[in-house]
This record gives structure tokens, sequence and C-alpha cells, in this order.
């Protein structure tokens, strides 16, 4: 490891200069401490029978003991350098040897490290503590890595095929004794073999007890405060580091918060039994896929935890008896995590690293061993094979010329000239795909370097592996960024078996927390719930569902309304399994509630406004069979009120978007002038009210319904002259706003809309004044606008006015050829199950002037999405296969946010109102004319008008 690597590994950390020489002076406090903790866990040591044998001789015991202190002295240099890494890497390299597993080092660490960081703090010296944390994390993951390097060295063979014998390149550890022989790989050093008697074994051995539980609990509410300001810090870390930047992009990083953060919480409720210790076991996992190494997990945790620190010392007055408690279990936690990370790190290696098990499976890859000098010692017949060469010509040829394929001269040099230890690529050779692997052999029967060069053909491989990917990667969008929250609980035990990770935001608990352990998934349920959720999971039958709903319990109080869909299977060895999904029904049951007392507002003016109505005929009736003398004047009053009652029909109507229209194709400006003298009667014998209607300019082809226009408008006037009791001046315009949209608006000068009356003022029936009689007011200019293909917007402000902007679509020109004028032409993508149906739409989208692709199915159109530029979707609703046509679109938006989707179905609308998303895109009914389908399309694609 070099000085560059050192410094970095240094920053990670946090560990700067003067970091380090801050420590120096605290050495002396830290070796009086130092003496009780070894104390303590040498008879620890020799009260474990995994351990007791490696130190059973008391001459060996004081050797560690001085080797222990003189490792401790180190952590309060000021130096780290070469020298210093090295020491820390033999004594991973030492415990290796003796197997000792990494579990047992990291565990042992623990009683040190709590009981030098609580001497410091007892000094009141935080920034020591806190700086003491990092070291002995940073030295922590160098004592791993050598582990890593040893386990993985030990997968090598001691003999390959090839006549030359070889081993790894600079292992010192292997001059050292060893309590075991090293034949094969030692699966017993790394495998995980997690029992109840495992976890609790390690809690005794760092001295977890009562006490630190109890202390851990009494945290939660600490934690909950402090943990956003810990992320806010250590994220912003994150995001300045280059490494981690590309390795946690943005987009994923409040997703991870969410999870660190429910990490930290179920510290404060650990219980450090099996189930707690396999959710801590799942982070080593995680980490090593993602290419997170120990030091970067390492360094995030003490990071975090001295942050930690800091704020729990200005919170409270015990924090040094709950520091000890976090510093056991947060070291309890990487000892399982490590333990599952090198795991990881093994069995990755052993599936994929071509060079090991190439060679002893009869040296199927094509292998060249190349000397010092650069020139082929020898080759096996795979790969002459693959240069189609005589082996003959190649022995004693420079490697640049014997083997022409891509990189492998550079590689071998690399090697050779003790750049790396290993390295590997993949190229393409004749239409190949290649994985190039070369690394140094130790020769046994000389004393020149020389290098392995292995290649291996895994175009196949390749082509398998896309295939597996683009089907796995869609398995794992639907389960793990799908709506809904997948899981499997075992019975009769009701254990966890696997909850994807959007449980958190439906509970605040993470997925983790909740894997292997009895109960935890009932637990989730309020107690109302949990009983009828257990009856009906107990009657079902194997392969049998059911659906219901039920309410969730979030960690911050509030309950989750959900829908569950599960059923009973039968799993491998007769197990009894429940699997199902959860999905969030809180924000449809809010939409419902919302829709029924916007309907019980609606029924109650109706009924109002209806009865008022029926109340004068029927007196006025009575009237007239009574004898009454002005027969006329009741029954022309009779008649009022039952055109008062048809207007209230009609309004709701138009409300509903339902009222029959007479639309026609119109210039707007031309419309609006022929509707000047209705409009200006509204306001003729209302004294100091100016009505200004300009409507001078280009025509604006629409379609519309005039009269109903009219209407629209007049209700609008009589709005504005109500808001200006003292008179004041009403306009009228229209403009084109974008290519594709009219706009007209309506201005006054009076009194102006609070927030409030702003939010209800297309409620129906709603009003600011006495008169209930106004019927249901702006609620039907809404629906009328929105039958039309508009939309209404009003912007007020109290004391300045108030605007009313109507946007209507403009209809297309009529040559198919001018249709657009962009510099392309938009492209389509058509999902539509119905062969013909998706035939004729693409046919008539390409008429229309559009360039346009039809799939039958919503997979396949994501696909295409992957593949190519779409500028719009038409999606049919009711799809044959797989997603129906709302969930495309909802996981199409989550993509890429911005698409334009145009929904099709030939069922009404109104099937699909309430339907999850369904009012967030533009929908079109079958059958639909080629012009409805090229004013919809327009009317989504502004940019291309």
């Amino acid at each position: 490891m070099n000085s560059i690597a050192i410094e970095e590994r240094l920053s990670i950390a946090g560990l700067s200069s003067e970091d380090l020489e801050y420590l120096e002076p605290h050495a002396e406090r830290a070796r009086a401490a130092l003496q009780p903790a070894l104390d303590r866990f040498y008879e620890q040591i020799s009260a474990m029978p995994e351990i007791a044998p490696h130190v059973a001789d008391d001459k060996l015991v004081e050797r560690l003991r001085g080797e222990h202190s003189g490792n401790v002295a180190g952590l309060f240099s000021p130096t780290v350098d070469d020298a210093y890494v090295a020491s820390r890497l033999r004594i991973g390299e030492r415990h290796f040897d003796i197997r000792l597993a990494p579990q047992w080092y990291i565990t042992g660490y623990g009683h040190v490290l709590t009981a030098l960081v609580d001497s410091l703090l007892e000094s009141g010296d935080i920034r020591a503590g806190q700086i003491l944390i990092r070291r002995a994390m940073f030295d922590m993951a160098l004592v791993l890595d050598a582990y890593g390097f040893c386990a993985q060295q030990q997968l090598l063979p001691a003999e390959a095929a090839d006549p030359t014998s070889t081993k790894p390149r600079n292992r010192t550890v292997a001059e050292m004794p060893r309590a075991h022989p090293r034949e094969s790989y030692d699966a017993s050093l790394a495998r995980i073999r997690l029992s109840t008697e495992n976890a609790t074994t390690r809690r005794h051995f760092l001295g977890l007890d009562d006490v630190d539980i109890r202390n851990l609990n009494s945290l939660e509410q600490d934690f909950d405060v402090v943990i956003p300001d810990v992320l806010d810090n250590f994220y912003a870390f994150v995001r300045s580091h280059p490494r981690t930047v590309r390795m946690v992009p943005d987009g994923i990083i409040d997703r991870l918060r969410t999870q660190v953060h429910s990490y930290w919480m179920e510290l404060t409720r650990a219980t450090f039994d099996r189930p707690y210790a396999a959710s801590r076991l799942r982070i080593g996992v995680i980490h090593e896929r993602i290419g997170l190494s120990p030091q970067w997990y390492l360094a995030g945790l003490a990071r975090q935890l001295c942050d930690l620190i800091q704020h729990l010392s200005a919170r409270r007055a015990d924090y040094r008896a709950c520091v000890r408690s976090l510093i056991r279990s947060v070291l309890f936690d990487a000892s399982f995590a490590i333990d599952a990370y090198l795991e990881a790190r093994l069995e990755r290696l052993l599936r994929s690293d071509g060079y090991a098990s190439a060679l002893v499976a009869s040296m199927t890859a094509g292998v060249a061993i190349v000397d010092s000098e650069g020139l082929i010692v020898s080759v096996n017949s795979s790969l002459l094979g693959l240069l189609s060469v005589d082996g003959a010509l190649l022995a004693g040829m420079p490697v640049r010329k014997a083997i022409p394929i891509p990189r492998v001269a550079d590689l071998s040099s690399t090697v050779a000239e003790r750049h790396e230890e290993r390295v590997s690529e993949l190229v393409e050779y004749r239409q190949r795909s290649l994985r190039i692997t070369a690394f140094a052999l130790d020769s046994e029967a000389g004393p020149e370097d020389r290098v392995a060069i292995v290649v291996d053909d895994v175009t196949e491989l390749r082509h398998l592996a896309r295939d597996i990917d683009d089907s796995a990667n869609l398995a794992n969008l639907l389960v793990s960024d799908g709506p809904a929250v997948v899981w499997a609980i075992e019975l009769p035990t009701w254990t966890t078996l696997a909850v994807s990770r959007q449980i958190v935001d439906l509970t605040g608990c993470r997925n983790v927390s909740l894997i292997g352990r009895d109960s935890a998934f009932l637990e989730l349920l309020t107690e109302s719930d949990r009983d009828r959720f257990r009856s009906r999971a107990e009657s079902l039958a194997i392969g049998e569902d059911a659906t219901f709903e039920l309410r969730l319990k979030h960690m911050r109080g509030h309950e989750v309304w959900t829908g569950v869909l599960m059923r009973r299977l039968e799993a491998p060895g007769g197990r009894s399994v429940l699997a199902g999904t959860f999905v969030d029904y809180s924000s449809s049951r809010r939409h419902h509630s919302a829709r029924i007392e916007e309907i019980g507002r609606l029924a109650g003016g109706v009924a109002h406004a209806v009865n008022n109505s029926l109340t004068v005929i029927l007196g006025e009736l009575s009237c007239i069979r009574d004898g009454d003398a002005e027969p006329m004047r009741s029954a022309e009053r009779a008649l009022e009120a039952c055109e008062r009652a048809t207007a209230v029909t009609k309004g709701l109507l138009a409300f509903a978007r339902r009222q029959p229209l007479r639309a026609t194709d119109v210039d707007l400006r031309a419309a609006l002038r022929a509707l000047v003298p209705m409009l200006r009667a509204r306001i003729e014998h209302v004294d100091s009210v100016v009505l200004d209607i300009d409507v001078s300019g280009d025509p604006i082809p629409v379609r519309i319904d005039v009269e109903q226009l009219g209407a629209a408008l007049s209700r609008i006037i009589d709005n504005a002259k109500t808001a200006m009791p003292h008179g004041g001046s009403i306009t009228i315009g229209c403009r084109r706003v974008a290519p594709c949209t009219a706009e007209v608006i309506v201005r006054d000068d009076g009194t102006g809309m609070s927030e409030d009356v702003l939010a209800s003022a297309f409620d129906p029936f709603f009003t600011t004044t006495c008169d209930f009689e106004r019927g249901l007011g702006l609620s039907v200019v809404l629906g009328f606008f929105r039958q039309s293909g508009g939309q209404v917007r009003i912007e007020s402000t109290i004391g300045k006015g108030t605007s009313v902007r109507i946007e209507l679509p403009i209809l297309a020109a009529d040559s198919p050829e001018t249709s657009f004028h962009a510099s392309r032409l938009p492209v389509l993508l058509v999902v539509e199950d119905n062969e013909t149906v998706r035939e004729v739409v693409v046919r008539v989208a390409r008429a229309r002037g559009f360039e346009a692709i039809g799939t039958p199915g919503a997979l396949e159109a994501l696909k295409i999405l992957d593949e190519r530029s779409i500028d719009a979707m038409i999606i049919d609703i009711v799809l044959g296969t797989d997603l129906d046509g709302i969930a495309l679109a909802d996981m199409v938006r989550m993509r890429h946010a911005d698409m334009p989707i145009l929904l099709t179905s030939g069922y009404a609308a109104g099937l699909f109102g309430s339907e999850r998303n369904f009012g967030a895109y533009d929908f079109l009914p079958k059958p639909f004319s080629p012009e409805a389908l090229e004013r919809a399309l327009r009317k989504i694609l502004h940019e291309f008008c």
C-alpha cells in the first residue's frame, strides 16, 4: 500500500495529521485503562471453547498480552506510514494463520476500545474519544483486509496443471508457523453458521448485558431527534467523495437515509438474538455486492458514531454509560456484518474468478506462462485452439507477437512490473467476448518471476447473463420499486421469511429488522386487525386466496390502511407458507372520503334548490286549486320555479361533464365578438361597472359550444360584478399561449378572494353571500370547459382583483404534412394487445405526421423505452397480459417523469375514475376518429406543435 493509498484511507476515516498528533499525549491515560481491560478480555477468551486451545499456554498468553499492549500503543502514534500499515496487516495474517476468525478479533477489540474511550471521556476530552474511535476503525479495516487477502490466496491451488509449480506472490504469512495445514479452502473461517447460541455467545463475550439494553432503550427519543443531523453530516461527506458519488448517486440517497435511520433506531430496541444478528449479516452482504469495502463500512460507522457521541454529550448527563453500551452494540453488529462480507466476497471469487476454476478444471480456459522478459514459456491446447496456431511456433516469442488478443501484453507487463498482483479485463476478439486475467507466479523451480495469462471465452455467458439480468432486473424492479409490499411468512410459527423494502414506507421498520423473527410480522398490524388476519390466514387451504383490507401501525404512531392479497402455499419440505402483498390504500380512502363528503355537499345543495322550487310549485298549484283570484300569476310563478329546478339539473350535468354539447369549429375571437351584446347586458343595470372586451387579432380555431361558452362567461361576469360593489372594470381578452393552446382571460379589479375562498371557488353551491339561489356557481363553468377539452384557473389577491384563465385546445391544421414544425417527427409508442387495433392506430398516427411503433404488452414497452428515444405513449388500459395500462403508465412515469401519456379504452372513463393514478393521465375513449386522436396527441405534445 503506497503513501497515496494510505492518505486516502485516512481521509475516508476522517483522520487528519492534527487529529493524530492530538491523540498522542493521551497514551499514558490509555495505558492505565488498558490492563484491566486486557484482564477481562483474556478471562473471557479462556472461557470460550472455540478459542481456549489457542491460549492454553501461559507463556503464549504473556507474549500475546505484550503484543496486544504494543498494538494498542500504536493507536496513539502520530505516524501512519508503510511500516505502520504493514504491522496492522501482519496482525490479520497472524490471526488468520492460527484460525482466529474475524468475529473474535472484532468483539475482542470491543473490550479494549470501550475501556479506552471511556477513560478519555472521563477526563472530559470528547474529541480525543472520537479520534480514537476513528483510528481504531482505521486499524480494524487494515486487519480485515489481511484476513480477506489470506482467505482469497487460500483458494489458489498449490500446483496448477501446467508443469510450472506456482504459489501466490508476497505472502509473508506463508513463512509463519501454522496450527493447521492449508492445502484447501477452510470454509470454517468464513462460513456463516448463525444460531441462537452463536449470537448469545458473541453477546456475552462482548459484555453486552441487560444494563446495556436498558441504556440503548433509553436512547430512542434522543436518536429520533439527532439522527437526521448525523445523517446530514454523513451524506454531505458521501456526496463530496468521488468514489462514493459513483456508488451512491443522489437518486437513491433518500432511500439509504431512511434505511440507515432505521438501522440506528433498531439499535435502541436491540435484543441481540438470532433474528437481530441475521439483520446485521445482511448489511455485510449488501455492502459487498455494491462494491463497498470494509474500510468504507467501518469509516461510515465511525463517523456516525462520533457524531452521536457529540450530540449525546450535550443532551444527557449519563452519556458515558450510553457510549459504552453503544460501542459494544456497534461492534456486535460489525462482527456479523464483517462475517457476511468476507463470506460473500469469497463466494463471489469462487463463482466468477475464471483463473482458479479454469486451472483446476482440466485447463478449459486458454493459459500462457510468460517469463520476466515477456517471452512465452508455455501455452495450453485451449489457447492454441483459440489462436489457430502451432504451439511450437510460440515458444520463446514475445507475448505481444505471440498472442495478438488486445490488452494481453499490456496486462502481462502491468503484473510483471509489480504494479498489480492481479489484473483482469474484458475484450472483444474475432467477434468473441474474452476475459483476460494476468497474475503473478513465484517460481519454485528458479529465481525468476513469471506471469500467468488466462483467457476465458465468456461470449455465451455474457449473452445468457444479459438475458437473465434483463429478466431479473424487471422482476426486481416489480418487487423492489413497485407499488406493493411483497412478503412471505411461515405457518404456524409466523416467522417472517421475506419482505420487500417498501415496508419501511408503510411502517417505518426496515425489512431486515423483521426477517427471521417469530410474530414480528403480526406486530405490524393494529391490535383490532391482528386476530382477523390470523383467522383469515389459518382458514386458507393450500392454493387458496384471500383479499381484504387492514391497518398497519407506523412507528410514528399513525395507522396506514392497506389492501391485502395473500395465498397459502406449500413450500419444499412440506412447509406451509403464506405469501402476499400490501398496497397502500390510505390515499384512495382519503380520496373516497373526500368524494363522499363532496357528494354529500352536492346532494344537500341540490335538495335545497329543488325543494325550494317544489315548495313554490306546490304552493302556487294549491292556490289555483283553491280558487285564487290570480290563477295566471300563480301559474307563472310555478313555471318559473320549474325553470329554476331545470337549471339545477342542467348545472349538474355540466358539473359532471355530461351535458349534451353542440360543439362546432369556430374562430374563438369571432365567437367572443358575437357574445359581446349578451355579456354587456349582464352589467347594463349596474352603475360604475365597465366591461372592456378586446378580441382583435388573427383567428384562433377551436371546437366549442358557443351558447354554453356565453353561459359560462356570464356566470364569471356575475361573480365579478358582485365583487365590485363600488364599481370597477371587467376586461375580457384572448390569445395564443402555446402553439396548441388558446387562453381566454376575464379580469376584474374587485375585492379579490382569500386563500380559503379561492380553494372552494369551484365547489358546487359555494357562495360567500347569503344568496343560496345562485345554484352550482363556478363548478358549472369548470365542468363545461373540462368537457370541451380545456381547463380553468383562478388567480386572485385580496384588494387587487381576480383573473379567471380559461385554456382551450386549438384545432389542428387540415394538412397532415404541415401538422408539426419541429426539427423531427415525434415518436409514439402504441401499447395495445389487440393486433388489429394496434395496427390501425399506428397507421392513423403515421398518416397524421407521427412516427409510430406498436407493441402488445407492458414488458415489451419497457424494453423499447430502454433501447430508444420515445416522445409519447398511447396505452390501452385493459392489456391482456402482465401489467395493466395504468400500472404501466405509473412505472413509465417513475423512469421518465415528463413522458406524455394518453390512455385509451373501450370502457367508459367512469369505470376508471377512482383507479389509482387514472386522473394523472389524459384519456381518449374508444372508438375514436383519426381527428380525435390527433387532437388528443397535440394536447399532450406541445413541444412538437
